[in-house]
Parts: C-alpha cells; sequence; structure tokens
C-alpha cells in the first residue's frame, strides 16, 4: 500500500503538536525553614607529602638546554652531578675511563723520560 505525501504530513502534524507541560522549581529559600541545622566538623589544616600516582599526558620543555661533548671518548666511570641538578662552570661533571688515551699518556711519559736522560 503507497501512502500519499499529504497522509505522511497530516500525521507528523497530529504527533508533533502536543500539550507542554512546564515544570517549575521549588525556591531553595523556601526550603530553608525545613531543614534543620546541619553539623560541621572543622579540622586543623596540616602539610603532608602527597604521594599519589597522576596519569597525565603532557609535553615537558627545559627553561635551558645544553649540548656536551667530551673532548675524549671513554666510558663514564664516575658521575658527580645528579638530574636536573644545577652546576657551574669550572666543576667537573664526570670522569671518564678511556684505557687507549691513557696507555699513550704513559707511552708518552717514558718517551720524555728517555729523550731527558740521553741528553
Amino acid at each position: 500500500m503507497k501512502q500519499s505525501p499529504i497522509f505522511i504530513i497530516l500525521l507528523l502534524a497530529i504527533t508533533g503538536c502536543t500539550t507542554q507541560s512546564t515544570h517549575l522549581e521549588e525556591d531553595p529559600k523556601s526550603l530553608r525553614g525545613s531543614l534543620g541545622a546541619i553539623e560541621v566538623n572543622l579540622e586543623q589544616a596540616t602539610v603532608k607529602p602527597f604521594e599519589y600516582y597522576i596519569h597525565a599526558t603532557g609535553k615537558i620543555t627545559p627553561q635551558h638546554q645544553v649540548v656536551m661533548r667530551a673532548k675524549a671518548a671513554g666510558i663514564v666511570k664516575q658521575l658527580h652531578v645528579s638530574n636536573g641538578q644545577f652546576v657551574n662552570t669550572k666543576g667537573a661533571l664526570f670522569v671518564l675511563e678511556n684505557d687507549q688515551q691513557q696507555l699513550a699518556v704513559e707511552k708518552a711519559m717514558i718517551q720524555l723520560n728517555t729523550d731527558f736522560h740521553i741528553n
């Protein structure tokens, strides 16, 4: 059965026209007299560590960034600073261990001593 567009429009008009119902909220001021007193407990505020895990996403960017390169290659033997620590310009940050460089220094010292004693 094929329905005509006039019938569909008429059906929509009839179902769409309903009476509006209005709902009024009660004024909170009028409820104040019916509520009793509420007990409130006060406590002194204290400073305590906040030890909760908070999962957050974002990007942390440093205020200043410095790229450092050692003049010689090697393995870091000692580290004199920790992550995020402020450093001075003349302080040692780390000590490198390089066996080949140490061997070259010792050979040069031996060569210097033998050249000095020969002359």
